[in-house]
Order: structure tokens, then C-alpha cells, then sequence
């Protein structure tokens, strides 16, 4: 017999298929493993029944899919439930912004719960949630030990077929048995060494519940995005859409840009400081990611503050969460007014070397100072137009001197030629003085205009444009190698 059914379970090669109330366990086809297939739980597929045994049968198709989900593994939801911890674990913006970004991503509608409310104080309930709500996300603030806000989600998902995601220990688990209680397993204790809970749910299972489904997914606790496309990611923060028209560029990146509608707007507190923070931290991880493979050495983190030079991006929270996501070497180049109020901070955050511009501080040898007390790397930067005189007393005690080869402060510029000669002076009197200190170029760097900074003496290059912007950023990264 043919009939049709829904994979509420899949474990070990086996499929449990709901077909009208009755539970078949299901292997697939034949026919089907000589092809490329993908099945999971939530997938509504056709069956053949054993004639022999009414419980058993074989899967022979997977029919068209709504919406899919990698991470938690699940298809055709009717909502994704993302629910974190308010505390214990401390609520993580980041981690609730990128499944918020799947969600959107895959056009599955979206809920936020955030859990354990009776160990959050009022400010910190209303806090973040006030920050989701004034995007639009449905948001419920619950407690599975006092009842708090359950019966409202309880009857949000009734006649839903609904899979809860989110880190592990965060009570997802709990508030699945205070809707129904009895339904799922054993919830675990939270690891306090690393504030994670232990993954209590091993697999993805579908519970019948009020007409639809429950789903609990095994926990994780951080959300890869190796497959987003970044040039997408803006239309997946919705609050960035009315401020959009402003943008001079089009499509505008909402990082660098001069006249940015986005940026005005978290300056504005009209769009959350911290969903801005979570947009770059995203970007900044996939760019990373990008160049990691393609054989960079460094990662270069431009810090701008809007005065030193006309353009604002991000600070170290930013650099703090993307340190997370590789070993590379990070090189932050502070394009910021007196810098030494920021040393202590970009430390902190994993910085292997801090860069600061000796026309943005008064005390330049106390800044480098700070910098090496740090146990880090320290070098200076100067600008197209600065004479070497600036820097050169301090020379022993640097690093490495940045020269720039545009003005600070946007990408995308044209190479300024009239430095090669500075290069070169500079080159000859780190020679003359026995040092070994690395001279590194920023600004309108692309394989061209490498082989000339190289051939003028520079020994470390900064490519943003030609690299993220490439087709081919393997071939990009090659090329500046020579």
C-alpha cells in the first residue's frame, strides 16, 4: 500500500513516519540512496506499507519542501521558536541575532521566548525585550518554574508545526515540559566552568501537540553561518529597511560607507546598538572566514570614530566576539582620537597588535608604551600627507609603521603614488638604524600597486576592496603575493 505521512523522527539509518495517527518505521528505498537525496524531520514523504507488517515500510519519495533549516535540522515549520536565557546563562545578543538571521534567511516565521524570568530583574526583562519588540518580533518573556507567560505560548502553537532552537541550557527543554508536561526527557544542569548546558537533547523529534507539532532540537552553542551570502544579510535585519533610502551608495554595505541612512540611525538610537554590533560581528566573521582560507596571514580591523576621520564603524565588543572565530593575527588600526583612552580595551578584546596615528595623540611614546605594557605589538601610522618626522624618534620602540597610501576613513580609493618616494625613505633609514621594523601599506592596494610598495620597501599589505570585492579571492590573495 502507497500512502503519504510525516517524519516526525529520524535515528540511526531509521525514520519514524506519522501516517493519519499511525507510526511507521520507515528505512528508504533502494532507488533513493543511488541518488543524492536529503531527508529529515518535518519532511512529508510517500511510503510503501509492508504488506506483512502494518508498522513498518519503505520511504520512495521526499515531496516538495516549504522551508528548511540546517541547524537545527528541520523542514517545513510553521514558526521557529528561538528562546534563550534571559540569565544564567547571561543573554547573548549575538547568538539570538544570528538565529534570527536563519529564520529570516529561510522565511520561516520567527518568536523569540526568553526563559528563566524569575531569576531576571525587571531592567533586564525589559531591556531585551523592548529591544526585539520594536523590530516586530513576537516576542514572550516565560518562567517553566512559575507558569509565567506558558499558557500564552501554549495556545501561540496551537495547530503549528513548531521546532524550538537555541543554546544548550537555556531552558528550552523546561518550557517544552511545562507546556505538556511529561513530553520530553530529562532536562541537564548547566555547566558552571562554561556556562553552557549539557546537550540533553540528542535528536530532533516531533511531538503531536493540540491539533500540530513540538519540535525540541539538539542544543548549540555557536550558530555558523558559513553558508550566508553578505550582500543578502541587511534585507535579514528588517529594521534596516525604511532607513535604507538615505544610503548614497546602492546596495550600500551599512560599514564603510560616507552617507549611510543605517548608521545614522543606530547613532540615532533608532536602530539598536546592539543589532548594529551583531550585523558587523556576522560580516566580519564570514569576511574572516573568507580570507582564512584563501591563505591571509592577518586579519586588519579598521576602528573608526568619526573624528579622527569622517566615518564610524565598530568598537571592541565587535572585535571581542569575531575573536572567537579564528587565530589569525589581528592587526586593529586605530583611526581614532586620542587612542590611548582605547588600548585597554582592544587588549582585552584579543588584539595581537595595536596601530594608533601619530597625529591623533599628544603623547605618542606613552601610547606605545601602554600598547607593549599590554603584551602585544605596537605600531604608528601615518597619513598620505605626514611628514616621517612624526615618527621618527619613536621608530626603536615600534614595531611596525603603517603608511598610508589614501586618506583614512573609506575604502574603495585610489591609490595616492606621491608616498612610493616616503616608502622608500623610510625603508632607508630603518636600514641605516640596524631595524628590523615592518613597514606596512594601507590604501588602494591591488597586485598592481603591489609589486610597486613592495619594490619601494614595504614588507606587510592591506587589501580591502580588491580582495572582498573579487570573484575569485584565492586568485586575489595570490596575486598579491607575487
Amino acid at each position: 500500500m502507497v500512502t503519504s505521512g510525516l517524519v516526525v523522527r529520524s535515528y540511526s539509518g531509521y525514520y519514524y513516519v506519522d501516517c493519519a495517527g499511525v507510526m511507521i518505521t520507515c528505512k528508504v528505498k533502494g532507488h533513493m540512496k543511488q541518488k543524492r537525496f536529503s531527508l529529515c524531520t518535518g519532511d512529508r514523504v510517500q511510503l510503501e506499507v509492508n504488506p506483512d507488517k502494518a508498522d513498518e515500510g519503505m520511504i520512495t519519495a521526499v515531496l516538495p519542501r516549504r522551508n528548511y533549516l540546517d541547524r537545527p535540522t528541520v523542514a517545513n515549520l510553521d514558526l521557529l521558536v528561538i528562546t534563550l536565557a534571559l540569565v544564567q546563562p547571561d543573554f547573548s545578543f549575538l547568538i539570538a541575532d544570528k538565529l534570527l538571521v536563519l529564520a529570516e534567511a529561510a522565511n520561516i516565521p520567527v518568536l523569540l521566548v526568553l526563559s528563566k524570568a524569575d531569576l531576571a530583574t525587571e531592567e533586564q526583562r525589559e531591556t531585551i525585550a523592548s529591544v526585539y519588540r520594536k523590530i516586530g518580533y513576537e516576542t514572550f518573556v516565560i518562567s517553566s518554574k512559575t507558569g509565567e507567560g506558558i499558557d500564552a505560548l501554549r495556545r501561540r502553537l496551537e495547530g503549528k508545526v513548531t521546532a524550538f532552537g537555541g543554546p544548550s541550557g537555556v531552558g528550552k527543554s523546561s518550557a517544552l515540559n511545562a507546556i505538556q508536561p511529561g513530553v520530553f526527557r530529562t532536562t541537564g544542569e548547566i555547566s558552571t566552568k562554561i556556562s553552557r548546558g549539557k546537550h540533553t537533547t540528542r535528536y530532533t523529534e516531533l511531538i503531536p501537540f493540540n491539533g500540530g507539532y513540538l519540535a525540541d532540537t539538539p542544543g548549540f552553542g555557536n550558530v555558523m553561518m558559513e553558508n550566508l551570502e553578505p550582500d543578502l544579510l541587511p534585507a535579514w535585519f528588517p529594521e534596516f529597511r525604511q532607513f535604507e533610502a538615505i544610503c548614497k551608495f546602492s546596495p550600500c554595505s551599512h560599514t564603510h560607507e560616507p552617507v549611510c541612512g543605517v548608521k545614522d540611525a543606530v547613532q540615532e538610537n533608532r536602530i539598536a546598538s546592539s543589532r548594529y554590533a551583531s550585523y558587523l560581528s556576522i560580516r566580519k566573521e564570514y569576511e574572516i572566514r573568507k580570507i582564512e582560507k584563501a591563505g591571509a596571514d592577518w586579519v586588519h580591523i579598521d576602528v573608526m570614530d568619526g573624528n579622527f576621520v569622517p566615518n564610524l564603524t565598530f568598537g571592541a565588543p565587535v572585535v571581542k566576539k569575531i575573536r572567537n572565530v579564528t587565530r589569525m593575527f589581528f592587526d586593529c588600526h586605530l583611526m581614532v582620537d586620542h587612542p590611548e583612552t582605547y588600548i585597554e580595551d582592544f587588549a582585552a578584546a584579543g588584539a595581537d597588535q595595536i596601530v594608533v596615528h601619530a597625529e591623533a595623540t599628544k603623547h605618542l611614546h606613552r601610547c606605545i608604551q601602554a600598547i607593549h605594557a599590554k603584551g602585544i605589538k605596537a605600531g604608528v601610522a601615518l597619513n598620505p600627507a605626514s611628514s616621517l618626522a612624526l615618527i621618527e624618534e619613536i621608530l626603536p620602540d615600534v614595531d611596525m609603521v603603517l603608511l598610508m597610501t589614501v586618506n583614512p576613513g573609506f575604502g574603495g580609493q585610489q591609490f595616492i603614488s606621491s608616498v612610493l618616494p616616503k616608502i622608500s625613505r623610510l625603508r632607508r633609514m630603518l636600514d641605516l638604524a640596524g631595524l628590523r621594523t615592518d613597514i606596512q601599506v594601507d590604501g588602494g592596494i591591488n597586485a598592481e600597486t603591489a609589486r610597486q610598495v613592495v619594490g619601494a620597501g614595504a614588507t606587510v599589505l592591506v587589501a580591502g576592496s580588491y580582495v572582498y570585492g573579487a570573484k575569485d579571492v584565492n586568485a586575489a590573495v595570490k596575486s598579491l603575493r607575487g
